[in-house]
This record gives C-alpha cells, sequence and structure tokens, in this order.
C-alpha cells in the first residue's frame, strides 16, 4: 500500500481497491479489525482514505457500523478519535469540528491536534473562538500547545512565533485539566535534536486522564520528524484503580471499626462490579501505525501475546534479533568542477535477546545485547589517477546486559535479597565502544585487479601512529563485582574530556522557569554525561571498554525496617503526627571471609514536624581488622506553629539546620569525631528587607485593609482568612537570610580546595540571585551570608526585535525550584502547588 500511495508511486485504482478493501474491515463484527481498518487508512494518507476518515469523524451511518446497538458509546467515540488522530492533512471539516462546542471534548482535541501538527499557522485563527468558547480543558491544551510552539526551536515556525508572540496570554490554569506539553532540545555541538510530547486529555468529573499521548521526535536535516508514538484511550481508569485504593486503606491502616471496614469492602465490592476497564493502545513507527488493540475484562486477547507478533517474537528459539535502521541514505551529486561526490550515512541497531530453554524469570539469567553500528563517509572521484577518495567516520557500541534472578524472602519486618549467578555463565556487564576517522584512497578494483593482481587496492591513512592504551581495574568485592576502564588503539591527539561544555551548561542553565526546563535540563545533562564517557570520532580512532563482573561470591542484602506513628497514644487530633522509621541490616557477600557493611538508619519527625533528625551509621567489617564506623547526623528545626497560622511575628521566624559527617576506626562501632569531621549549621532568618517591608504591610498593606474591611467578616478572632493575608503571611516566613559555618578536620585537600578555589562560581551557577559575604580567614573553618532580596518578575526582549513583553511561565521570584527557600510557617507539599496557581 506505501508503495502504490506515496507521492512517487501513486496509483489511484490499485490504492482505492486497497481502501476498499480496509472499507470491509469496517463492516466486520470484530471491533478489533475496526481498529485495525481505521490505522491502515490512516497509514494511506491520500485520496478516498482521507474521505472515509473523514466520514468516519463526524459519525455517519453505516460507515464504521451498520447499527449504534452494535457498539458501546465508549467504543464509537474511541473509533472517531483515532479517525482524527489517523488524518494527516488539515480540513475545514476539522475546522468545524473544533468548533463544535456540542461535540465531546476528547474528540474536538483530536481535531485540534491534527490542525496544529500539519498547519500550525491555523492555531492564530482558533485563537479567539477557543477563549469565547468557555470551555476550560479546550482552552488549557489551547494555552499549553502556544506555549510550547513559542519555545519551539524549529526553524519552520519562525514566522507562526511571530504572531503567537502578540497574543494575550494569561497564566496557565492548571495541570489537573487538559493539556500538552513538549521537552525540546538540540544539541548545538552536533546539530542533532530530540522532542518528547505529552498530551493528555482528563475527565470532567474525576480529573483522571481519558486519553494520553507520548511522542518523540528528531532532527531529520532541518525538520522535526516523528520516531514513535504510543496513545492509550481508556474508560473507568480511575474507578478501577479506586477499588485498588480502597482495598489498599483497609489493609495498610489496619482499621478495625466493624461498620468502617464493612463500608470500606461494599464500595470496593461496587464499584469492581458496575465498571469495566476498557482501553485501546495505538503505537506508531514513524509516523506509520504499527499496532493496535482494544482490550477489556471480556476480551479474550493478550497485550503481550500481541506485541509479540509485532516483532515476530518466535517462542521456540533461545536467541531472538531485531535489527532497524536509525539512518540509511546515500546521495549522488557532482560538485562544480563536474566530479561526482557520494555522501553515505548507516547506523543500524541491532538488538538481541538471549533466553534459556523453559524460560522462568525469577530463577534464569536473560542476556540483552545492543549494538549501534554507525557509518558516515564522503566519496569524491580523482580522474587524474582513476581511485576515489574517500573521508570516513564509523563508530561501534556494544551493550552487554544480563538480567539475573533475584530471589527475595519477607518475613513481617525482615527482608532478604539475594542475587544469585548460575555457575559457567557469563556475567558480564559491559559498553564497548570503538570509533575511527580515516581517509582511504580506493581504487578501480577491477582495473587493479587487471593490472596487478597482488596489489592492495585500498590504503588507508591515519592521522597518527602512535597508539595510547591503558586499563584500570577496581575490585568491589564487598558486593562481588569487579569494574574495569580498558583504553586501546587511541590516536596521540584523541582527549578523553571528562567533562564537556555542552554538559556543564545543561546542568547550570540559569533559565528554569518551570519544571519542563528542570526535566529538559535533567535529561540533556545525563545524556550528554554518557557521550564523555565514549570517544568521539573527530578526535581520531580509539576503542574505549567498560566492563563490570560478577565475582563468584553472590551479593546479599539484609533489611529490618520499622514505621510507627509517634503519636498513636495521643487522643488529641493533629493533622502532622509523628513519625518514626527504623532501618537497620547488613550488605556483603555469601563469602563470610570478606568484608561486609552494617547499616542503621534513623529517622524521626516529631508531633508538628518541628525537629525532624535523621542519623545514618555504616560500620565496615573486616575479619580480624579494625571496623571502619561512618556516620551522618542531621537535624531540621522550625518555630512551633501559632493557634492562628495566618499570625506572623517576625523575631520567631527562624529554621535551623545541622549536619555532621565523621568517619574514624573503631573498635566497638560507635560514631566518633576524633578522626575526619565536617559540621556545618545553617541558621535562616528574614532579610533587613524583610523586617522593612513587614513594617510598612503592618501599616498600609492589603492584609490591614482586609482586617479593616467590615464586608470581610470573620467568625473567629485572629487574622481575617483572606487571599491578601495568605500572601502577606507566605512573605515573610519565607526566609532570605541565612548563616552558614562549616568546620572540617582531617579532610584531604583534594575534596576542600575545589570547593574553595570553585565555590564563586558555583554559589553563581546554582543559586545567582543571592548577595553573599564569605570568610575564609581560618583554615578548617568557613564563614558565609547570604541575601536573597527580592526580584519582581523579569521581562525578556525576544531576539527578533519584538518589544519587551512578558516571559511565558510562573514568576521566578515565587519558583520554590529555582530558589530553594526555607519557610517557617507552610510546607513545601502546600507552598508548590499554591504558588503554581494548582489550588
Amino acid at each position: 500500500v506505501l508503495r502504490v500511495s506515496s507521492p512517487n508511486g501513486f496509483n489511484g485504482e490499485v490504492c482505492d481497491s486497497y481502501v476498499h478493501s480496509f472499507g470491509k474491515l469496517l463492516s466486520d463484527p470484530d471491533y478489533n479489525k475496526k481498529v485495525i481498518a481505521i490505522l491502515a487508512l490512516g497509514n494511506i494518507g491520500v485520496g478516498s482514505a482521507n474521505r472515509m476518515l473523514i466520514d468516519i469523524v463526524y459519525d455517519k451511518p453505516h460507515v464504521a457500523y451498520k447499527s449504534p446497538g452494535n457498539l458501546t458509546d465508549h467504543q464509537i467515540l474511541s473509533l472517531r478519535i483515532l479517525a482524527a488522530t489517523s488524518l494527516k492533512f488539515t480540513s475545514h471539516d476539522l475546522m468545524l469540528l473544533i468548533r463544535a462546542s456540542d461535540q465531546p471534548l476528547e474528540l474536538r482535541i483530536a481535531a485540534y491536534d491534527t490542525v496544529v501538527r500539519y498547519s500550525p499557522e491555523t492555531i492564530y485563527e482558533l485563537d479567539s473562538f477557543i477563549k469565547s468558547d468557555g470551555d476550560e480543558h479546550l482552552y488549557n491544551y489551547h494555552y499549553t500547545t502556544v506555549e510550547n510552539l513559542i519555545k519551539s526551536s524549529d526553524p519552520r515556525l519562525g514566522s507562526v512565533r511571530k504572531d503567537l508572540k502578540n497574543l494575550t496570554r494569561p497564566l496557565q490554569l492548571s495541570y489537573t485539566l487538559s493539556g500538552s506539553h513538549v521537552l525540546e532540545y538540540i544539541d548545538k555541538e552536533t546539530g542533532k535534536g530530540e522532542k518528547f510530547a505529552i498530551s493528555y486529555v482528563t475527565d470532567r468529573r474525576s480529573g483522571f486522564p481519558n486519553v494520553a499521548t507520548l511522542e518523540n521526535f528528531v532532527i531529520d536535516g532541518s525538520r522535526w520528524t516523528s520516531s514513535w508514538r504510543l496513545q492509550i484511550i481508556s474508560k473507568n481508569v480511575f474507578e478501577m484503580s479506586s477499588t485498588f485504593l480502597y482495598g489498599l486503606m483497609y489493609r495498610a491502616r489496619r482499621i478495625t471499626h466493624t461498620q468502617v471496614l464493612q463500608f470500606l469492602q461494599e464500595c470496593q465490592a461496587k464499584i469492581a462490579k458496575g465498571f469495566t476497564l476498557e482501553m485501546h493502545i495505538i503505537m506508531s513507527y514513524k509516523n506509520r501505525a504499527i499496532f493496535g488493540g482494544y482490550y477489556n475484562r471480556r476480551s479474550r486477547r493478550n497485550p503481550h501475546q500481541d506485541l509479540k507478533k509485532v516483532w515476530n517474537f518466535d517462542s521456540s528459539k533461545r536467541s531472538r534479533s531485531f535489527v532497524y535502521y536509525h539512518e540509511n541514505s546515500e546521495r549522488q551529486f557532482v560538485s562544480d568542477m563536474g566530479l561526482p561526490i557520494i555522501f553515505e550515512n548507516k547506523v543500524p541497531y541491532v538488538t538481541t535477546l538471549y533466553l534459556p530453554w523453559r524460560y522462568d524469570f525469577l530463577r534464569d539469567i536473560t542476556e540483552i545485547k545492543l549494538s549501534r553500528y554507525a557509518h558516515h563517509s564522503m566519496s569524491i572521484y580523482n580522474p587524474f589517477g582513476d581511485v576515489w577518495h574517500e573521508i570516513t567516520r564509523s563508530s561501534v557500541i556494544n551493550l552487554q546486559l544480563p538480567i539475573t534472578p533475584l530471589y527475595t524472602d519477607q518475613h513481617r519486618k525482615v527482608l532478604d535479597i539475594h542475587f544469585k549467578s548460575n555457575a559457567g555463565r557469563n556475567m558480564t556487564y559491559g559498553v564497548s565502544t570503538y570509533v575511527s576517522a580515516a581517509t582511504i584512497i580506493r581504487g578501480n578494483e577491477s582495473h587493479l585487479s587487471e593490472l596487478c593482481p597482488e596489489c592492495l587496492n585500498r590504503v588507508e591513512v591515519k592521522n597518527n601512529i602512535d597508539r595510547r592504551s591503558s586499563e584500570v581495574i577496581t575490585d568491589f568485592e564487598d558486593f562481588g563485582f569487579q569494574f574495569s576502564k580498558k583504553i586501546s588503539d587511541c590516536d596521540k591527539d584523541h582527549v578523553h574530556r571528562l567533562m564537556r561544555t555542552d554538559f556543564i551548561n545543561a546542568v547550570f542553565k540559569e533559565s528554569k522557569d518551570n519544571w519542563k526546563d528542570t526535566l529538559v535540563s535533567a535529561y540533556v545533562a545525563t545524556r550528554q554525561y554518557f557521550r564523555t564517557l565514549l570517544p568521539d570520532s573527530r578526535n581520531g580512532t580509539c576503542r574505549v571498554t567498560y566492563k563490570a563482573i560478577r565475582m563468584p561470591n553472590d551479593p546479599h542484602l539484609i533489611l529490618e525496617h520499622d514505621f510507627v506513628d509517634g503519636d498513636k497514644n495521643d487522643t488529641y487530633p493533629y493533622i502532622l503526627t509523628g513519625k518514626r522509621l527504623k532501618i537497620n541490616g547488613t550488605l556483603g557477600t555469601s563469602d563470610n571471609t570478606s568484608r561486609h557493611w552494617v547499616f542503621d538508619i534513623n529517622a524521626e519527625m516529631n508531633k508538628g514536624h518541628t525537629y525532624n533528625t535523621l542519623n545514618i551509621k555504616l560500620n565496615s567489617i573486616t575479619p580480624g581488622e579494625s571496623n571502619t564506623t561512618i556516620c551522618v547526623n542531621a537535624s531540621k528545626s522550625y518555630p512551633d506553629l501559632p493557634h492562628d497560622p495566618l499570625s506572623i511575628n517576625w523575631t520567631r521566624e527562624v529554621t535551623t539546620t545541622k549536619f555532621e559527617f565523621s568517619m574514624a576506626e573503631t573498635e566497638d562501632g560507635e560514631c566518633s569525631r576524633n578522626d575526619t569531621l565536617v559540621d556545618v549549621s545553617i541558621r535562616g532568618k528574614l532579610s533587613l528587607e524583610q523586617k522593612e517591608r513587614f513594617e510598612r504591610d503592618d501599616i498600609a498593606g492589603l492584609c490591614k485593609a482586609d482586617t479593616m474591611n467590615t464586608l470581610v467578616l470573620s467568625s473567629e478572632s485572629g487574622t481575617r482568612k483572606t487571599v491578601d493575608c495568605l500572601e502577606r503571611a507566605i512573605m515573610y516566613t519565607t526566609l532570605r537570610n541565612y548563616t552558614v559555618n562549616v568546620y572540617h578536620k582531617n579532610v584531604p585537600m583534594s575534596l576542600t580546595m575545589p570547593f574553595y578555589k570553585h565555590g564563586d562560581s558555583m554559589k553563581a551557577l546554582f543559586l545567582p540571585r543571592g548577595v553573599y559575604q564569605t570568610d575564609y580567614s581560618e583554615l578548617d573553618r568557613f564563614k558565609m551570608n547570604a541575601v536573597f532580596p527580592f526580584m519582581s518578575r523579569m521581562s525578556d526582549a525576544d531576539d527578533e526585535s519584538f518589544p519587551i513583553r512578558q516571559r511565558v511561565g510562573p514568576d521566578t521570584d515565587r519558583d520554590l525550584w529555582t530558589c530553594p527557600l526555607d519557610n517557617s510557617r507552610f510546607p513545601v507539599l502546600f507552598l508548590w502547588p499554591y504558588l503554581h496557581n494548582y489550588l
């Protein structure tokens, strides 16, 4: 079908015959055949296939089913959604569907996605209607899409971004409403890019997503192309999960009241009986649907078995391999001098999965091997010597990952975890990579063979003759592993960089206005870090291998845990109850003669959570030697909560943080401060600027006006419970003045000097908005005072000479992730959603 429907080989008659065949499947009683037929019509994407999809979107009679009684309402709606998302063009019919307020929300958003995907310039036309429509879900979805387009780096959207910057955009309503979010990154050094698009349509009543889509894009030349896509259309997932939550509630809370327990069990039974889970799963690869299935409780279909058919998974074979080309192209053209030039790019991926006979996941070892081969070359013909000159860059990456069985045994509060390996099996984890950059002179092979059969018809010229090799092996007998890093056959000019500049930029990027920037930075930092571990073909030829070999002794972990309610005997109800967690155990190998670790962890929060402690003790025990004891003691204290939570007294808004690290050789295994010691204390309080503002607001602030306003009634004495008074309380309980004292003893200079040397750089990268005063006068002490002044919302001037406009996203001064300040009154679980307009 793809051959006859592609632009280069379109055959209308043959294509129509295929469309007619798929049209017959739409009348088949089997619902799954209807799903597959719609996806197949979307893959064709031309001519009568599109017309048939439009008919399904508008629910025209006798197209997807003979009578409505044959299908449920959810199935009919799902078919219409699939048809709308399968279309690969924008039409007037879809524009009308978006404007149809009487149509289901899921269908309108599916049409909106298709229109914006293939004609992003139409979003400006839809903006005025969506704002006047009054549907919060549709508006929030539209707002997040506009934000994605404005921040996109796609060069094709340049004119669209200019128009969208003129739109008036209030803040996003809520993440609990339907929305679309994009995480996008382009590596400036390589020109490669990746993008993840996440969208969801939530149920108006429960807020649980009914339609969820995850799509991955990569840059192909100068445009984004879809790599893979996963879409799930579900019904009653929230109701079915509620049955699990009800069961978890009366099991975890150990409810003993008979009537309450009976009520929860009845609720669980009614929900499970009245609702049936329904789910559509659609998978696409390179913008073509490859899998579609419908599943419910009554269906006998197994998603696992269906996916095995898609990937040609033959259960009778022990070794299964999958191959796909990430890139496979060859371009030929003639230069200005009339010489032929050939560009080749071939990047295949090979995945091999090894399973033993009669595979048992709990007892057998699964071996996964991943290989990536890349070949990039440019060849130019030399007519004077009748030879081809070729410049190549090639790389090979092999990953071996055996999955070992995990044996667990749990008795009440004791958990025993044992990693066991089968004797005689290869238990090597590792990554091996080889890169090569070479100049090749290749002659006419037939011509050379006639003149000189013994001559070599390929001469390879490398940059350097000198090679360097090295290997570092580290034994971790405590955990049963041996790690090694081996470098071999490396050019002299090949420099193995530990840190790349783009990795630093990704981690310490200043503009992190929202969670999207935070996730992108985290993803990019991780991606770039692993790239730094591998050689670069632009620096010559090199082979690098990282290996982790399982030693004969298997790792063994025993955990004993105890979590209790510290106020279980207190009859007075309190929202912040005391908690206490204890964890202790041992970690080592099955060989009792080697070193092992004994650890003890205690965490406690008092009633009101005003004093919280964490104590960790690790003992390294080696038979016949002294014990090494490592201790970490930390505490965080807040002032007691007043009866009136909005009443502020700036003299008592103080927090204290303490951290102590010690390490020493001991006989009794107890903590000791006699050897290595690091002692840190941080005291937070209101800044002078806050105190001055507090005095002014106490006389003529907005909260003071609410207090004097007789229209704002309050049945209780104290501060009025208004938004302005809450904002005032948050402002003057978020501490902006910190005093830090650090004392260290017997800490190696190699660890302390980087902090002293790069301290200012780290402060500028992590907390650039602070004003710091530091004292390095004593060798073993460090003192610092940090003040974070108020900052009004910043504005951006874009690069295209537009007027200064407000930045898209939350206020940077109110973002707790941008500047993690202590608050002496309100917990982060309240502050974060409140300051981001989720409450």
